[in-house]
Order: structure tokens, then sequence, then C-alpha cells
């Protein structure tokens, strides 16, 4: 393994871990997601629009607060506290692209399905979902969307 690719491993491990990092990924440069942009966008009103047995939906409002017109990709990061195995606090499971005009607003909806947070068991070779509940972290990138937390459940009477 080369040097380049160890840190790059613990920097992703230490970006979605309780651990606290080592001094030098402490101040990462950069979050996992993002990507620069000649404007500035702000999110409100994000939500849980709702949920069946395979997708669960989320919305926000994306605004372009700068002066000119430029794109974001706004992500949904997904993760499961009390689950029965050992997963990342979140890891992304959804995204969308948006462009908007300067001073523009505009509904953005991530879908987020219940495929995607399947988990292989070794014990009974079977690629298995867990009923549980999850927390969805919606942002700009992985840093960002921190403050954005919304508890969901896919709909259990469906997976019966």
């Amino acid at each position: 393994m080369s040097v380049l690719n160890f840190l790059l491993h613990f920097y992703r491990f230490y970006q979605f871990s309780r651990h606290k990092p080592p001094v030098i990924f402490q101040q990462c440069g950069y979050p996992y997601g993002f990507g620069p942009s000649y404007t500035s966008f702000a999110l409100k009103d994000i939500r849980f629009t709702g949920a069946d047995a395979q997708t669960s939906r989320f919305s926000v409002t994306v605004k372009n607060t700068g002066s000119r017109k430029g794109a974001e990709v706004v992500q949904a990061y997904v993760g499961a506290e009390n689950s029965k195995i050992k997963r990342p606090i979140k890891a992304l499971k959804g995204f969308q692209r948006v462009e908007l005009e300067a001073g523009e607003e505009r509904e953005v909806r991530i879908d987020v399905h219940f495929d995607d947070l399947a988990w292989y068991n070794e014990s009974t070779g079977a690629v298995e979902k867990e009923d549980t509940l999850y927390t969805a972290y919606i942002g700009t990138d992985a840093r960002s969307s921190v403050g954005n937390a919304v508890v969901f459940r896919f709909d259990e009477a469906a997976h019966t």
C-alpha cells in the first residue's frame, strides 16, 4: 500500500467514525463530497416527505445566494445508530445536482432506496436489510450535512 493510499484510507475512516482523528486529519482542507463553485448556496426546509417499503423521500429548498449562475450537488448521507452490524456513522446514499440562476431557489428531492442500505451477512451467506431507525444527513458535503439530520424508517408494514 502506498503512503497516499494509506492516508486516503484513514481520512475516510476518521471522516465517518466516532474516533477522534490524528492531528493531520483534524483540519482537512476539504470534506468528502466538497466541490468548488463560483457562487454560494443555502439550504432550508429540509424534511422527510414520506416512505414506502422500498424508498424514503426527502426534500430541501436550495437557493443560489450568490451573484452568478451556478450548480450545486445536494447530498444525502445515511447512518443507523442501532444497527446490529458495525456501520459507518454516515455514508453517501443519494444526491441530486441542481443548477440555479443568481437569486433563484428550487425544491430538490432525493430518494434513498432500501436496497442501498443492505449488507452481506457472512454467517448466513445472504444479503440482508435491516428494519431500524435511520438518520439522513442532508447537505452539500459530508461536513455541512451534520446539522441537517432527519430520522426516518422505511414502511415497516410492507416488510412483513
